[in-house]
């Protein structure tokens, strides 16, 4: 087994990353091998800085973005850290290059206002499937889970009583996340709407089912969030992730605490949540040069 599939394995098995990830990593590796195999006569696993650096050079004149390419080196540091930690080399070739600069973007949200109209002026269809996609909402809006996070959701994952829900995380990391009384009202009804169309509702099923009584997948969810939220905004990104900063810039613009935030989001470092403090300082800005005199 060479070691880029004994990382691989590692990565998936030990480290539990998602497989989407896994497949991002393995596409990364393949990358380089090719690159190196027509370059030089070497094994990936004993490249030389120069050669990562030419393919850093290699991968700007092919034009991929500098997020791309920072992507593709983290890949390469977690592999050669794996080979090092492993006793497979002596020297990490990755440890003195740098990620490539980029422009921080601000993620993007929709305003509570467009939101506020889509609960209360938008006609959900009076049909199963309507009412899927209206818990969807709410369950994005008020909880900001992910959606990988929102279609592996079980029954057993709610808890009404304690007016919590248990996600599944990156990683398998678990983490509870408080449900509002509006949340709760609708999931009731969600629940009695299962029984009542599709005639099932078991502990262990997953929570999110198609009118056809099969698991929930996340194209469809993208399908229903394109749709409505393009009923309301004009945003040219419209998806699940939108909803998730959403629901973080509007609890940080309500005072809500940074680490608060951050635990509900799952994120494992505060820097990651950090980022919506910037869309608070913008929106700060804005409100003073629309009210101050000499702004």
């Amino acid at each position: 087994m060479s070691s880029a599939q004994q990382f691989l394995n590692y990565i998936q098995f030990e480290k539990r990353y998602s497989l989407h990830t896994v497949k991002a990593y393995s596409d990364d590796l393949d990358g380089f091998g090719v690159f190196i195999g027509q370059n030089t006569d070497k094994e990936i696993a004993f490249c030389e800085y120069k050669d990562i650096r030419s393919w850093v050079v290699f991968l700007t004149n092919q034009k991929y973005s500098k997020t791309s390419i920072n992507r593709k080196i983290s890949t390469l540091r977690a592999y050669y850290k794996y080979l090092l930690q492993h006793h497979i080399i002596s020297q990490n070739p990755v440890s003195k290059l740098q990620m490539l600069k980029t422009e921080k973007k601000l993620p993007i949200f929709v305003e509570e206002i467009a939101l506020e109209k889509l609960f209360s002026q938008i006609e959900f269809p009076n049909t199963y499937e309507g009412k899927l996609q209206k818990i969807i909402f709410e369950m994005f809006y008020a909880t900001g889970m992910r959606v990988s996070e929102l279609v592996n959701l079980r029954n057993s994952s709610i808890n009404i009583e304690s007016s919590t829900l248990k996600v599944l995380g990156k990683r398998n990391k678990e983490r509870i996340i408080p449900m509002t009384h509006q949340l709760i009202i609708a999931c009731g009804e969600y629940n009695q709407c299962k029984i009542n169309d599709l005639g099932i509702y078991k502990n262990d099923d997953y929570y999110f089912l198609t009118k056809n009584g099969k698991k929930m997948n996340s194209r469809l969810v993208y399908q229903y969030i394109n749709y409505y939220l393009g009923l309301v905004t004009t945003l040219g990104k419209k998806s699940p992730h939108v909803l998730r900063h959403s629901f973080a810039t509007h609890l940080l613009n309500k005072g809500a605490d940074l680490n608060a935030i951050k635990e509900m989001l799952g994120h494992s470092s505060l820097a990651a949540t950090q980022v919506y403090t910037h869309n608070t300082i913008e929106k700060l800005k804005t409100v003073y040069k629309q009210a101050h005199p000499k702004a």
